[in-house]
Order: structure tokens, then C-alpha cells, then sequence
């Protein structure tokens, strides 16, 4: 293929950091590359999903996290208007937009002010919503542009998502996963999750399940560094020392392996997950999940059969569960080969097959 025929996408990502976000773009985008498309991104400087990917040309802008909202606020901002700059003076009607999560309101400001249609890959519905919240959701519907929506639930907490489809996440399978051992990888009795510093991720209630099952050993990951973690962590005490806390990762593959089973304690009243990656991945390894029975985690998670439904906030009944799983090896061993079979549905060439589609069709 020519240079001057090779379809041109241009990529906006306000984060490149180690989020299920981002995951899902570096896949859009190397799959992207390998159809030869002529592939830019402009995102954050920091290291990433999205960081040092082969044929991919980067254009940086600083957006930095604090917990001070005024500071905060001041960066979102003054990234705002560096990405609305650039991508006035750089869009044309034969790129294509795509702008992932709704966050990036510069870009939707640019591209209304070019009159041009982004493809937008929604991945968040925010519970509660404030009014920078719905100035993102209203300017991205002025684009009037194509949404890809993560999970069936997310598609229908919008008001009005014409001109959209539901594409579900995937991941890679990993290499060599041996159902048998997976199976029998409860006797470790290890419980993993993997979340980011926010309270509403369910921390707490992970703390909690550590100090009532002495018994099991207790495994957190954190999407953030040393001095963040220690920060985040210093208000929660655990009572015996049956657990780790872990820093940001770039491969999980070694937590997933070694995991009796693996929780996400999202609080349903201040965070409904729209999807949930960690969770997939997870039953790549044939690992049983326990998620919350609400949002995206309920398109892969079937109650009692590869996993559990469960209310974060009910603790004990959380604690019912992981004790009655791993205690019954034949139960263990159908959850874990259920999983991996559940897992087969969200295949990676399929979802490269539809968001090439999408993007073709622009």
C-alpha cells in the first residue's frame, strides 16, 4: 500500500498509565498497525499501556493527577486547551478521530469547531455525576460523532446512544493455560485484587475480608507508584500479617497464576464498573471471580457458575463465599474450566475484526 493511500487515524487519550482504558487502546491501535494504517496518538508523557509501541508517532501533553481539586482542575483545563491547538491546526476531513473515554473535552471542542465526526470509545458512566461530568457528556453528543460502548449496561445508562454499537473488551490468552492446574491452584488459598487508589474501589472492604480470614493470604494491587500507594494505604489497618500490597504492574501474568480466585469490591453506590478487566483476565487463567452484581462485571460473571454475585458491602457473605469455594475442589475445578470456556467469547481477532470495521466505516 502506498503512503498516500494508507488510511490515517489519529489517536486522543488524555491518560497513558496502566488502566483497563488504555489497555484496550494500545490493542485498538496495534491492530491498526497491522493493517498499515498511518497511526498518531497524542496522550500524557508517562509510562503506559500506551508507551514506546512500534510505528505508533507520539505527540505529548502534560495532564498531571492531584488531590488537590483546584489543582486538579487547573491541569484538566490547561490540557483542554493544548489538545483543542493542536488538533484544530492538524485535522482534516481524511483522518479519523478516535477519542478514547469522554474525558478529552478539547478534542471535542476541536473537533466540533472542524466539523469533524470523532469515533469515541466510551468506557466510563460516572455515578455521580457533576457538571463537568455532564459538560463532557453533552459535548461529546454535539460532535455527533460514533460511540463504541464497552458492555450492553453502558450502552443503555445513556440517554440517547443512536449512532453506537457495544463492543466488548478482550485480552490476550495466555500462553500454555493448563485448566488442571488451574484447578488445583486453590489449594495456595490466595486472594487477589487489582484496583487503583480510590476508596471506592472497595479497599476497605478488602481490608476487612483480610482480617476476618487469617486463614487465606490477601494480594493488592495498585495502579499507582511506591509514594502514592503508601499515602493511600497508611488510613487502613490490617490485624495479622496475611497479606501484600503491591505497586503498579506492567504483567500480571504471575499474580493471575498464582491466585486461588480474584475479587473487584467496586462500592455499587459510588462506582459501577463498566466493563472490567482485571476481571477477564482473570478467567483467561481459569480463576473464579467475585464481582459486584451490577454494571459491565455481570456480562461475564454468571452467578454461581464461573464466579459470584455479591453486594461488596456484605462482607460476611463475601467471606461465606471464598470459604465454600475453596474448600470444595470439584465445585473449584467446574468454576475454574467455566471461566476459561466464558472467557472464549470475548476473542481477541473478533473485537480487532470490529473496531477495524468501525474505523473503515469512517
Amino acid at each position: 500500500m502506498s503512503l498516500e493511500l494508507k488510511r490515517r487515524v489519529l489517536f486522543v487519550s488524555l491518560f497513558n498509565n496502566y488502566t483497563g482504558s488504555t489497555k484496550v487502546l494500545s490493542q485498538v491501535i496495534e491492530a491498526c498497525l497491522q493493517e498499515n494504517m498511518d497511526v498518531k496518538i497524542i496522550t500524557s508523557p508517562e509510562e503506559g499501556f500506551l508507551s514506546r509501541i512500534d510505528g505508533l508517532r507520539y505527540h505529548f501533553v502534560k495532564y498531571k493527577w492531584s488531590d488537590n481539586k483546584f489543582i486538579l482542575l487547573y491541569n484538566y483545563f490547561k490540557a483542554q486547551i493544548t489538545y483543542f491547538f493542536i488538533l484544530v491546526n492538524c485535522l482534516n476531513r481524511s483522518s479519523v478521530v478516535y477519542i478514547n473515554t469522554i474525558t478529552p473535552i478539547g478534542a471535542f471542542a476541536a473537533c466540533i469547531f472542524k466539523s469533524v465526526k470523532p469515533l469515541v470509545h466510551v468506557h466510563e458512566k460516572f455515578v455521580r455525576k457533576n457538571k463537568l461530568h455532564a459538560l463532557m457528556e453533552w459535548l461529546m453528543n454535539l460532535t455527533g460523532g460514533r460511540k463504541i460502548f464497552v458492555s450492553n449496561y453502558l450502552y443503555k445508562s445513556y440517554d440517547s446512544p443512536s449512532n453506537s454499537v457495544v463492543i466488548h473488551n478482550s485480552v490476550n490468552a495466555p500462553k500454555l493455560v493448563n485448566p488442571i492446574k488451574c484447578s488445583f491452584r486453590q489449594d495456595s488459598k490466595i486472594i487477589l485484587m487489582v484496583a487503583s487508589c480510590r476508596t471506592y474501589k472497595g479497599i476497605a472492604e478488602f481490608v476487612a475480608l483480610a482480617n476476618i480470614l487469617p486463614n487465606f493470604y490477601f494480594k493488592l494491587v495498585l495502579s499507582s507508584n511506591e509514594i502514592e500507594v503508601n499515602a493511600f494505604m497508611k488510613d487502613f489497618h490490617f490485624q495479622h500479617l496475611n497479606y501484600s500490597i503491591h505497586t503498579v504492574q506492567t504483567d500480571l501474568s504471575d499474580f493471575y497464576e498464582t491466585a486461588s480466585l480474584v475479587l473487584n469490591l467496586s462500592l455499587p453506590n459510588e462506582w459501577i464498573e463498566t466493563f472490567g478487566m482485571t476481571i477477564l483476565e482473570a478467567m483467561s487463567y481459569g480463576k473464579p471471580c467475585i464481582v459486584p452484581p451490577i454494571g459491565g462485571p455481570v456480562e461475564l460473571i454468571d452467578d454461581a457458575i464461573n464466579g459470584y454475585l455479591v453486594d461488596p458491602l456484605n462482607v460476611s457473605l463475601i467471606k461465606e463465599k471464598i470459604e465454600h469455594l475453596c474448600s470444595n475442589t470439584e465445585l473449584y475445578e467446574q468454576m475454574s474450566l467455566n471461566a476459561l470456556e466464558k472467557f472464549r467469547m470475548f476473542d481477541r481477532k473478533l473485537f480487532n475484526e470490529k473496531i477495524l470495521k468501525e474505523i473503515n466505516s469512517l
